[in-house]
């Protein structure tokens, strides 16, 4: 027992008694008993006044921690009330929300599909630029003027032709064998004659 807790406690004296059983009591004894109730008395008071002190410091505290248990209720209460209050507003946020999200899917899908479209369009663009051109023959007859003369440096084409061809090729044919051999010696993407030689 510590000294604090022996300090709480009050020792009874033992009882007075005679050797014959009879209690002994003298005008001094009487003193000292009331002396020594005196100071139990004393102890037992300063003992009520500091659980007093106690009681009231615990009391406050309570009513301390009651306080501030209400304002976290009506904290909470508030925020509860307020949670209420918007989850409608925010139940419409999110559907929105989420049909935008759709809106903008379908437009993406969308739009991959036209990529794709573009996509196939363009090979098939290349393909058929480095295809070979797959055109009819067509005969041509030679109209030129085959003569010599001084002043002539260059072949007369008449071309009869009905309808333009495109690829830039065709089939000449001539009237006379001198524009044969004459048109035999120039190059594919001309028909001019040569320069006559000086005799």
């Amino acid at each position: 027992m510590t000294d604090s807790e022996e300090e709480s406690f009050v020792r009874l004296p033992d009882e007075l008694t005679l050797e014959n059983g009879s209690p002994e009591m003298t005008p001094e004894r009487l003193q000292q008993e009331i002396e020594k109730y005196k100071e139990r008395c004393q102890a037992l008071d300063q003992d009520r006044l500091q659980l007093g002190t106690a009681k009231e410091a615990a009391e406050q505290k309570t009513r301390g921690f009651q306080r501030e248990a209400e304002l976290l209720r009506g904290k909470l209460e508030r925020e509860q009330l307020l949670s209420r209050d918007l989850e409608p507003s925010h139940q419409k946020e999110l559907c929105l929300a989420k049909e935008e999200r759709g809106k903008l899917l379908q437009e993406k899908q969308a739009l991959e599909e036209e990529l794709l479209e573009l996509e196939q369009r363009r090979v098939a663009w290349e393909k058929q630029a480095k295809a070979p051109p797959s055109l009819p023959d067509r005969k041509m007859l030679f109209k030129g003027h085959v003569t010599e003369a001084e002043d002539v440096n260059a072949l007369v084409v008449a071309p009869r032709i009905q309808r333009a061809l495109p690829g830039g090729s065709a089939l000449l044919t001539f009237e006379e064998p001198e524009g044969r051999s004459v048109a035999a010696g120039q190059p594919a993407s001309s028909l001019g004659r040569p320069p006559r030689s000086a005799h």
